[in-house]
């Protein structure tokens, strides 16, 4: 069965950018959550290892797209989970390098090669680009659910082994006006948010717009169910308190006529008392109906002989 977390992803991976800072942004994010750079002919290049191939097609198609034909030919190798394979890819090392200095992994600083784990603020200026990075760094480390029956509430994480990382992640969120919280779980950090109304917001600047949908449809069953159950609680609770309130009015009866008798009650007492008993289950309106009085006087005279028994014992 496919998780939201996997339809959301495959939606994104839909996407194919026009214009080149997007595209570079998307790539940065995907080689920082997917990849790792290596040494090949004394030159720092690029390894990814993929076990999606719609991210592969948009890794292949982005890169063929902006920088012409190249070859590659992935390892493909089983994991643990059973048909699940995973693609390692190597990029020739020349354009593994450019993919490199492009998306600002690594930099010249006093004619050395600098790694750079922040994200350049001069690479995701522009909120098209601070959304094609979010995105694509969600498919390479972020997970989403939605309320289930065993559990509560919304959730959408990027998870990731820099610390400066997540908080470059949960920067461009804010610039967004989306606002996120930072963890620490076992050994990464985690920038997660619960806000419905975010993570509604955010699958929208993705693209994602079926999962969007989905949650949006998910929370109005949810608020639907939670009315019905306040109102079956609620009518559980006043059926709760007609009950109470029946027997003790009738455990009142109960004890006038084992002690003074009914008959010893004035007629609008003694037919109420009688009504009861005969009528253990009806409501104040049906009491009224069948003896032809207000809900106010059947009330009043219940109270009577409520306060009578009480006088009695």
């Amino acid at each position: 069965m496919k998780t939201f977390s996997f339809e959301v992803k495959k939606e994104i991976l839909k996407c194919r950018y026009e214009s080149f800072c997007c595209a570079i942004a998307a790539l940065r994010a995907v080689f920082q959550t997917a990849g790792e750079i290596v040494v090949k002919k004394n030159k720092l290049t690029l390894a990814l290892i993929i076990d999606n191939d719609d991210l592969f097609n948009f890794v292949f198609d982005t890169i063929k797209n902006y920088y012409g034909e190249f070859k590659i030919v992935p390892e493909i190798y089983s994991t643990r989970r059973l048909g699940s394979e995973k693609k390692e890819i190597t990029f020739d090392e020349d354009l593994g390098e450019k993919l490199l200095f492009d998306t600002g992994l690594i930099s010249l600083s006093n004619g050395n090669i600098v790694i750079n784990q922040n994200i350049d603020k001069n690479l995701i200026m522009e909120n098209c680009c601070i959304v094609a990075y979010l995105s694509h760094a969600f498919v390479g480390c972020g997970s989403i659910s939605l309320p289930t029956e065993t559990a509560n509430g919304y959730h959408m994480e990027w998870s990731l082994l820099n610390e400066s990382v997540a908080s470059d992640i949960a920067q461009l969120l804010s610039q967004l006006e989306i606002f996120s919280k930072t963890i620490k779980r076992n050994e990464k950090y985690v920038v997660y948010l619960k806000d419905k109304s975010s993570i509604s917001e955010l699958l929208g600047k993705f693209g994602a717009v079926v999962s969007m949908l989905k949650l949006e449809n998910t929370s109005i069953e949810r608020e639907m169910r939670n009315k019905i159950n306040r109102g079956a609680n609620c009518m559980t609770a006043n059926i709760s308190k007609i009950v109470d309130a029946a027997t003790k009015q009738i455990n009142s009866i109960r004890c006038i006529e084992s002690t003074i008798g009914i008959e010893g009650l004035s007629e609008a007492l003694k037919e109420m008392a009688l009504i009861r008993l005969n009528y253990p289950a009806a409501s104040y309106q049906e009491l009224a109906e069948l003896l032809n009085i207000s809900k106010s006087a059947v009330r009043q005279r219940l109270n009577s002989l409520i306060e009578i028994a009480e006088n009695l014992e």
